[in-house]
Parts: structure tokens; sequence; C-alpha cells
């Protein structure tokens, strides 16, 4: 189940980039995230092998040319170099951007994850990097200016025009989430307004008879019995999941770290909850365990499985079905005869709160000035931020900023529950870390155990949900219940 999170995190790391810094970097004293689990394995991580762009600093980069770490975009850079690099000429700079992909494999340790992405970007000589939004339960831009590797800012986002335009586009939440420790280290673009799409293998979606007009997530049941029907042996299963599909039907629903905590918006109060004791989350599980038993649904030969393409559908974040079926075909390498057609689930279209991700000069950077002039202009130039939102960092068919988020059916939530963004929630978290779990042992509690049992894996998922409950309730999820709570209340 680690797998369906990775993913999530992937699709958004690779979507959002842009950012900014000034003057010298001061050293924090404290994270508002517990940071001795990373200091305890931070002597082992390393830095991995970088197969797609590695480079010697010294002969391969031009003079003028700023490098800019980039997190495990897996395609080819080289157009969005030119996309931007071509603007940067329009504007009369002379500097060029180079971007330079970190891949970080992921072993089923998220703390080793997060320390080897900081380890690569700490020693690799970049001008500018994308702190990514939450990797898990992580908040490596909080991190990384913790350590000191990032350049403070000291432009706020409203001295322009467009800056002010920017910020009223988006939630007030979003902006909150730049603050480290009072200081801002990076200018992002926020993903506001995703879309839910299934990505159908068109071959399955013509042999079934797929009406793609009038398809909806109610559907979905009767479609994969008809494939499962058809005989479809399990080891070319017949549908996998690379995101979840949504767990909640409601219009008022903000997920948060770790999926420990459910946030509802009801009768214009917000409310905390743990997701274990949730109706529509236990709805949702209920679901899934009905589609599990019948073998719609395939974890373990996941990968493989998309690989050959041999997937019916696939439900994936984005923003439009063209990025979904981009995405896809890009990370799992899928041969271009592989046709694919993605669909909207409209019901499921959500906002997602303060995790995008940030782009930042770091400390060590011998082009500080260029980079900060650079990276500056997204406050500065609406057609340099239209562009960077559009074509130039590995998403060409993101939506403009702002675009349709007065209409969003979190905005309720998103104007109420400001509280609610990776620095204040990663607190909350790792106070239940205490009691002597790791970060990686919850993480296996709440994504294997819920996730892989509960869906027809095993005999009674009931009877699983109350052992997982009740050690949540020992490690003191109830306690983060009511400070969350309190803390809304007090807000109201």
């Amino acid at each position: 189940m680690k797998r369906y999170i990775w993913i999530v995190v992937l699709v958004i790391s690779v979507l959002n980039i842009c950012g900014c810094g000034l003057d010298k970097p001061k050293e924090k004293d404290t994270l508002p995230l517990e940071t001795s689990s990373l200091e305890s394995f931070e002597k082992d991580s390393k830095t991995e092998e970088q197969s797609s762009e590695k480079f010697d600093m010294e002969q391969d980069i031009e003079p003028g040319t700023l490098t800019w770490a980039v997190f495990d975009m897996g395609t080819d850079l080289e157009i969005y170099e030119d996309s931007l690099n071509e603007l940067l000429r329009n504007k009369g700079i002379e500097n060029k951007i180079k971007f330079v992909d970190i891949k970080v494999p992921f072993e089923e340790d998220y703390e080793a994850y997060v320390q080897t992405y900081i380890d690569a970007v700490q020693t690799g000589g970049y001008d500018i990097v994308t702190c990514p939004g939450v990797l898990n339960c992580y908040d490596v831009y909080a991190i990384m200016a913790q350590k000191g590797m990032l350049e403070p800012l000291d432009i706020e986002p409203d001295q322009t025009e467009n800056g002010t335009e920017l910020q009223r586009a988006y939630p007030a939440v979003v902006w909150k989430s730049l603050r480290y420790e009072g200081e801002i280290y990076g200018v992002l673009t926020p993903y506001t307004n995703f879309k839910y799409y299934a990505v159908f293998n068109q071959k399955y979606a013509q042999e079934f008879g797929l009406d793609v007009e009038r398809v909806s997530f109610s559907d979905m049941e009767n479609l994969m019995e008809k494939v499962i029907d058809s005989g479809i042996k399990k080891e070319n299963p017949a549908f996998v999941i690379s995101t979840m599909w949504p767990y909640f039907l409601s219009a008022s629903y903000e997920n948060t770290i770790c999926e420990l905590l459910a946030v509802s918006v009801g009768d214009g109060a917000p409310v905390v909850e743990n997701i274990l004791k949730n109706e529509e989350f236990l709805d949702h599980m209920e679901l899934l365990n009905r589609w599990g038993e019948k073998g719609m649904i395939c974890y373990d030969n996941y990968w493989e499985a998309l690989g050959a393409g041999e997937f019916f559908v696939t439900g994936i974040y984005s923003y439009s079905a063209e990025s979904a079926e981009m995405y896809c075909r890009n990370a799992y390498e899928m041969d271009e005869s592989i046709q694919l057609l993605a669909v909207e689930l409209p019901e499921f279209n959500q906002s997602f709160s303060g995790k995008g991700n940030k782009a930042c000069v770091l400390e060590g950077s011998k082009n500080k000035e260029e980079a900060i002039h650079i990276l500056s202009l997204i406050y500065s130039e609406k057609d340099f931020s239209d562009a960077l939102a559009g074509s130039a960092f590995g998403n060409p068919f993101l939506t403009s900023p702002g675009e349709g988020e007065s209409e969003s059916i979190n905005k309720e939530l998103w104007d109420t529950v400001e509280t609610i963004h990776p620095s204040e929630l990663n607190g909350f978290f790792f106070d239940m870390t205490e009691i002597g779990m790791t970060v990686s042992e919850v993480n296996t509690l709440i994504q294997d155990d819920y996730m892989w049992k509960f869906s027809g894996n095993s005999e009674d998922w009931k009877a699983e949900l109350k052992k997982i409950e009740e050690t949540l309730e020992r490690m003191g999820i109830q306690e983060v219940v009511d400070n969350m709570n309190q803390q809304l209340n007090t807000k109201n």
C-alpha cells in the first residue's frame, strides 16, 4: 500500500515548482516536527546514483548556467529547460537553467527516502532546489530550512500586483505554509482543484463496451465484474489502483497527514475525528473489501501489471485528462502502442491544502543573486508566472493559477480550517511516535494493514479494524484529536 502513497507524492511533486530567496540564512533551533528519528538514520543514509542525469558539475555546465535540482520527474527535462530558457531570453536574462533529476529509490522506509533526497541536494552543489511537498509525514521544506540549507526571502507576496493576484487566487492556508519560524524561503505554485480521473486501457474499454461519455464511479463495480467474468487471470489483473479510489463522497472533507485524522465541516464548524471511527471511511472500507473479495483489486503485482499495460482502470488525481494519461505513460514506461483513455469522475474532484512544492535558492549556491532574480519573477511578472505554471516545469496541462478556485467544493473547509497544513499537523503526528513507534512502523500499521487487509485479504476485516484502532488508542490518537479540536474551536 505504500506504493500508492509514493505515487501520489510523486505526481504532486513533479507538477508544482517555483520559488525565491534572499539574505543570509538563520540556523533554526527547533522544527515543527520530530527530528530525532531522522537523526537516528542520518549517518546510514546515502546519496543514490542519479541515473538519468549524472554529470560532472565542473565539466558539463556552461558558464552562466544555473543548476536546478528537481525530484524524480522521470521525463525529458530538456523540453522544460528549452521552454524556460526561451522565456528568460525574451526578458533579456543571459543566464540559463539546467535541470538535474534526483532519483530516489523507495525501499519501504520513508525516513531514509526523505533523508536520501536531502543528502543529494546538500552535496550536489546546486543553485536552486525544488523542495517537495510533504513526503508522507515529512515537511521537506521545513527540514531544509531548519538545516540552514535555504536562503530566506525578504519579499512579501503582496508587494507586487502579480503577487497580490496570486494571493487572491489561493486560500490563505497555502500562503501560510510558506513561513517557517517567521521566514519565507520559497515561492510556491500551489496545486488546487485537482480532478479525479479513471485512466482506462483503451483495449479493455473497447472490449467491454465502456460508454466514456456516461461512466461514473457507481458504474465501476459492474464494469470490473464483467472483466473478471471474462476469464482474465489474476496474474494479469483486471483492476489495479495507483491512487486509492477516494475515501469520501462528501464535499467538505480534508484528509490529513498519514491518514490518521479526518477533518470535516458540519454546520459551518470543523470537526476532527479518528479516521477509523469515521462512518464514511468505514463505508468505503466495506466497499473495498467487497471489491477485493471479488478479485477486483490487486496490489501485489501492481507494478508488473502497469508496466505490461494489463490494467483495466487505475485512478489518479491530475489537472486534465491529458496530464493523467501522460503521467501513467511516463511513470510506467508504457509502450506507445498502448492507448490510454482518462475519464473524469467529478464527484471526487477536490482541492489540496498547503502541501505544494516550493522552489528555493540554496544557501551554498555560487550564483545566489542570479537565482534569486530568476525565481523572484514569479511574483512580479504575470507572463512568467503563467508560463511557469503552464509549461516550464513538467506539466504542460496545468491550469492557470486560481482557475475555478472560487467554486471549489472545499472552499468552506479552506476558509475555516486554516490550521490544516503540514508544519502543524506534523507536530501532532509526531506526538504519537514518542510512545516508541517509529514513523515507518506507523506507516506500516496504517497504510499496509488497513488497506491490504480491508481489500478482500482478511477473513474478518472488522476484527482487523478493531486491532488497529486499539493500537492507535495506545499511541495516544485521542489526545491528538482533542488537541486539534481545541485549536479549531479557539480559532473560531
